[in-house]
């Protein structure tokens, strides 16, 4: 792979696009689920370790040279990049040149990325102002039919958006409560009373 050299002001960042090629196959050999350009470039910009335009040319100069293709997902029809032999043999043999903490710094990030479009996935939440207070809508989502659909009265906007934050956090654990109490299941009930207490106690 040639070496260029964009311009980056920002301290830490990387301008050669030989070694932003090498960072972005090491990205996708490392993060099992698929990526699309455009999380591969979220996760560079919001670490600031390359700009938008060095990212750009070392991308199109990996699927020049076949080290990355970009493909239709099969899920959904989005495009998302699929590392090639060649890529996987760069990210494993050249990714030591690389600074340690800029690897784990986007692999952290796309991590925290791909966590956060799940649980959007999974779970929503919505706001809407009436003429007494607020309604919170909760949902979570399953393959099938959801599993859990409930609108809950806030008097005001504070108390719903702390109920809407709770529920992104706790979605799961409000799905176990609901049946819990609904089965009459006292054992379930206490367990998720001992997880709430100890989640209160780190915070």
């Amino acid at each position: 792979m040639a070496s260029t050299f964009l311009k980056n002001d920002e301290p830490g960042s990387l301008s050669d696009i030989y070694e932003i090629k090498i960072l972005i196959c090491y990205l996708l050999s490392c993060i099992e689920q698929p990526l699309s350009k455009e999380q591969v470039n979220y996760v560079f910009q919001f670490n600031s370790i390359v700009n938008y335009f060095s990212f750009c040319q070392a991308l199109k100069e990996l699927i020049d040279t076949h080290h990355i293709e970009e493909i239709f997902s099969v899920e959904d029809g989005k495009k998302i990049l699929q590392l090639m032999p060649m890529g996987k043999n760069t990210a494993s043999t050249l990714s030591g040149i690389l600074q340690k903490s800029t690897r784990d710094k986007i692999i952290s990030t796309a991590k925290q990325v791909l966590a956060s479009e799940q649980q959007e996935r999974d779970h929503q939440v919505s706001v809407t102002k009436v003429e007494d207070g607020y309604m919170v809508h909760l949902v979570i989502h399953d393959i099938g039919s959801d599993l859990l659909e409930m609108t809950l009265f806030a008097p005001d906007k504070q108390a719903a958006q702390q109920m809407a934050e709770r529920f992104n956090q706790d979605a799961v654990i409000l799905y176990r409560g609901m049946l819990g109490i609904l089965q009459n299941d006292s054992m379930s009930i206490h367990q998720i009373a001992d997880e709430i207490a100890k989640q209160n106690k780190s915070t």
